[in-house]
């Protein structure tokens, strides 16, 4: 009985041994493509982490109204500011102008009161009419939408001195009870 069950083990152990002969070639292609593609992935992660950063290198970011620093030439700093806070100072008569980071498309379909767009190219030549001291609210599409701090921090750079960089969306701005407009 030992012998059988001896045998039946010899035969499986001859069995792989085979497999393994016959594919001992597919098997370290095989190994050597995920060691190849895992390489890959980790030099692509930490290129894109170190080369492919945009200019605005924000920090310190803290939705309760704190300042958020920039490593940008610039010093001055924007602020963050919730949707409560800014609809407060718009529904009390502060001239706040708010700026709109979404599509061309969507702003003209839609956009909080008194929003100028201005995309995210040439912005210069958008807000140079306004003057520096202005309230500026940059919004886009909420949370999860880092468009907003972009185009404060650009805002900064051109010399503005009262920028704010918001987690509004239009959605949630209207059922605060925010005005809309549409068109231009």
């Amino acid at each position: 009985m030992i012998t059988v069950k001896k045998q039946k083990d010899e035969k499986k152990l001859k069995k792989f041994q085979n497999f393994l002969s016959d594919n001992i070639f597919k098997i370290l292609l095989i190994l050597g493509l995920y060691l190849v593609l895992f390489v890959v992935g980790l030099f692509l992660g930490y290129y894109s982490s170190k080369k492919l950063k945009p200019n605005y290198n924000i920090q310190n970011q803290n939705l309760n109204n704190q300042t958020v620093n920039s490593d940008n030439k610039n010093t001055i700093k924007f602020q963050r500011i919730s949707l409560k806070e800014a609809l407060e100072r718009f529904n009390k008569g502060e001239k706040i102008i708010f700026v709109d980071g979404r599509t061309y498309e969507e702003y003209k379909k839609e956009h909080l009161k008194g929003a100028i767009w201005t995309g995210s190219e040439n912005i210069e030549d958008k807000v140079k009419n306004i003057d520096k001291n202005s309230t500026l609210i940059t919004y886009c599409y909420g949370s999860t939408c880092g468009t907003a701090s972009l185009i404060a921090q650009e805002l900064v750079d051109l010399g503005f001195k009262n920028v704010y960089a918001s987690d509004i969306s239009v959605e949630k701005w209207k059922e605060s009870g925010g005005a809309v407009e549409k068109g231009e």
